[in-house]
Order: C-alpha cells, then structure tokens, then sequence
C-alpha cells in the first residue's frame, strides 16, 4: 500500500496540516482498538488477544502477541477497550469476547499479563464516583462508566454515546455533531473521530474542533474505522489508524504536521 501525502487545510489563518501516511502494516485479525504505549510501540487489542509492534521509521514489524486470559464470552458484535497506564508502562486490556480486564506490561520485546480484574479500574481514567471502574454490558458493545452509557470513551469526560453523541469534556458537542465508534483525543483542542455512517457505507477519519460545525480536515479511508489512537508532539502529531478492508485489516501510522501555506 503506498504512502499518499496530501495537504489538509486548517482554520488558523496562514497554516495548513500536511497529512503522510508514513506506515502501514497488515494485521493478523480485525482491530478493536489500538494504543501508542510510547513512540516507538504499539498495542493492537482483537477479540482473543493482544499484539505488540515496534515502529521504526517507515516500518511496523510485530513483536509479540498474548492471549487475552479471561474466559469466552458471548457478545453479538465484537468490541474492546485499552487504556495506557503511562507512568507505569502498561496498559489494560478490555473485550467483551472475554471476561473480565487484563493489565499487561512490555519485558523486552516480550508481552506479559500482569494482573486480572473484572473491570478497567477507574483510578485508570482518573475517574471519581464511579467504583464499578469501565466494563461492557453483558453481551453489548456498550461500555458502563458509572450511570452512563458509551460506544467509546477516552477518560476526562470524552466519549461517543449510543446513539452517536460526541462528548467532550463531559458535555454533548454544542454543534450536534455525531461521530462513529473510535475515538482519539488530540492534546490541541482537536478530537479525531471515525464517520457516523452506516457500517457499510465509506468510512473516513475527521478532526472535529469542539463547538465547530465544520470538520477542521477529514480524508477518506478504504474501508471502515475500527480504532484510533494519537499520539500529540510539539507542531505535531501521529495517528494510528486501524481499518477493515475487503482484504483483511490493516494498520496505518499517519504523521500530521502544522506548516505555512
């Protein structure tokens, strides 16, 4: 698959966000979410197990790969859930494919399950009031966050409710504006979200500023969104964009870039 740069415009008078697809790799199953657990590694969550992968330069090579331990269970449509625990290098592990939550960690180049739980606990999102921590409805793709209900949530208060209602920072998007079910947050002002279409149709990943109508840039995909993850720098950023294609599924790193027009 090649790299396609292209030139997205933002509203900053005089700036605009190159757009490169800088890595792209094919993965062994469809994705439920994925992760930068640091700029050099990626996590990748599917139904039964979880992927780790190293990115250097313009390649994605796989490193290691674990079952998820928690027992089967049924669920019509497949979904999951990872949260990063930056300061300790880890990062949970949610699917309602299986029971309960795993904690895994990086020794080398190697993946390890480090503790179980029945639910992403909330000290994870740094969340308050809600003890039950983050888990799936029995049988759902719905997550439960203490009373509230969500298709994906990010923590401090972001998240895409079931019908489609992009919350940031705890309230509804004032300009209405519904989004798929992935979800990243960019550390900008920025949110990155999947289409709100039909699971069928054409899918595309937008970058939505908070109150605007319009989508401050969005570019198509080649098949649908199944998970985000960003990854912010200094004027930039890197996206982890995960897809399934008539092909199979795939992962692609896309490196955005504040520049003068």
């Amino acid at each position: 698959m090649p790299v396609l740069p292209s030139l997205l415009l933002l509203a900053a008078q005089g700036f605009g966000l190159e757009r490169e697809v800088r890595a792209v790799q094919l993965l062994e199953a469809s994705p439920l979410d994925v992760a930068f657990l640091d700029a050099e590694r990626l996590l990748v969550l599917t139904a039964d197990a979880m992927w780790l992968y190293r990115l250097q330069g313009e390649t994605l090579s796989r490193l290691s790969s674990l079952a998820l331990p928690g027992a089967p269970v049924k669920a019509r449509a497949a979904a999951g859930l990872l949260r990063v625990v930056t300061q300790e290098g880890a990062c949970w592990a949610l699917s309602n494919r299986r029971a309960g939550a795993t904690l895994f960690s990086v020794e080398g180049e190697r993946l390890v399950a480090v503790v179980g739980a029945e639910a992403i606990p909330p000290t994870a999102f740094g969340l308050h009031g809600s003890p039950a921590g983050v888990r799936f409805l029995p049988g759902t793709n719905l997550l439960a966050v203490g009373d509230s209900a969500y298709l994906r949530f990010e923590g401090e208060g972001s998240g895409v409710r079931p019908d489609g209602t992009l919350v940031v920072d705890g309230e509804p998007d004032p300009a209405g504006r519904r989004a798929g079910d992935a979800l990243a947050i960019l550390d900008d002002g920025l949110v990155v979200t999947s289409g709100d279409g039909p699971p069928d149709a054409p899918d595309e990943v937008l970058l939505l500023r908070r109150g605007q109508a319009e989508a401050e840039a969005s570019w198509p995909t080649p098949g649908r969104v199944r998970a985000l993850a960003a990854r912010p720098g200094d004027g930039a950023a890197s996206l982890a964009v995960a897809f399934d294609t008539a092909a199979g599924a795939v992962l692609e790193i896309v490196d955005l870039r504040r520049s003068r027009r």
